[in-house]
């Protein structure tokens, strides 16, 4: 089971959580790296590591098309995401008796553009070197817009715009709950790979019906919009589209090891 495409990149911010010299028995320090990504997600080329800090090995494209379940074309206008916290886990469900993994205190929140255009690094991280199967992330309600983010950010964790036929709508979460990616596949992260959240938009879009939406229609917290069975490829049985939207961001997700294109692939291992 996995849990978290718009080409396009998230993040800008670097956490330094010590010096690779310094890493202690049993943990590894490595770059971490977010991205949205689309179909195609990124034009590749063959950078190492090295280079890629200094100039980044992917530049982010945009999608050839983004379509809903009813395979009608949808534009993408917005897509931020606000994170707080996060937390590796080696166990990709939680369990009672689940022992805390590494977390890595930030001093956000971080807002996210997942259309920024280029997918940049959140720099050094710290994390157990046993194989990890989850992420979990702590988002953060808006308090203060930062520069250049719409203003349907404020009090919102997470914020998408969209238009469909002419039709425009918007998803909008105030959640501060964790957001959680995970799978039965181990991770093992080494110190010549970045770990990589990918965040599949396009793949979100795709697996939800969006017919019969009102211009202007807002789906929150407060205003879920009631359909039957909006995205079974997500989740059976489900009765709006907030939820859909929320399960759907965790599960068209994947966590890996990149290779240095920003995009997990077949040749790069993750939980999925």
């Amino acid at each position: 089971m996995k849990h978290f495409i718009m080409s396009l990149a998230l993040v800008a911010i670097v956490v330094s959580c010590g010096d690779k010299e310094s890493s202690s028995p049993g943990v590894v320090t490595t770059g971490f790296t977010m991205t949205g990504s689309g179909q195609p997600a990124v034009a590749q080329t063959n950078f190492n590591k090295m280079i890629s800090l200094l100039m980044p090995s992917a530049i982010a494209l945009p999608p050839a098309a983004l379509v809903d379940s009813t395979l009608t074309p949808v534009t993408l206008n917005d897509a931020w995401i606000v994170i707080k916290s996060i937390e590796f886990e080696s166990e990709e469900f939680s369990t009672a008796s689940e022992v805390d993994g590494d977390e890595v205190e930030l001093t956000g929140p971080f807002h996210v553009d997942l259309l920024s255009s280029l997918p940049l690094s959140f720099g050094d991280v710290q994390v157990p070197a046993a194989g990890l199967r989850r992420i979990k992330m702590k988002l953060h309600k808006v308090d203060a817009l930062p520069a250049g983010a719409p203003a349907g950010l404020n009090n919102n964790s997470i914020y998408f715009t969209f238009t469909r036929v002419g039709i425009s709508f918007t998803y909008q979460s105030d959640d501060s709950a964790e957001f959680e990616i995970g799978g039965p596949k181990p991770v093992i992260p080494n110190s010549t790979e970045d770990l990589l959240v990918e965040i599949k938009t396009a793949d979100l879009i795709k697996k939800i019906n969006l017919s019969g939406i009102i211009n202007g229609t807002i789906i929150s917290a407060s205003n879920r919009v009631l359909r039957t069975n909006p995205c079974p490829l997500i989740e059976p049985g489900l009765a709006d589209l907030y939820t859909c939207f929320r399960k759907g961001l965790e599960t068209q997700a994947n966590f890996g090891s990149d290779d240095g294109d920003f995009d997990l692939d077949a040749n790069d291992e993750s939980v999925d």
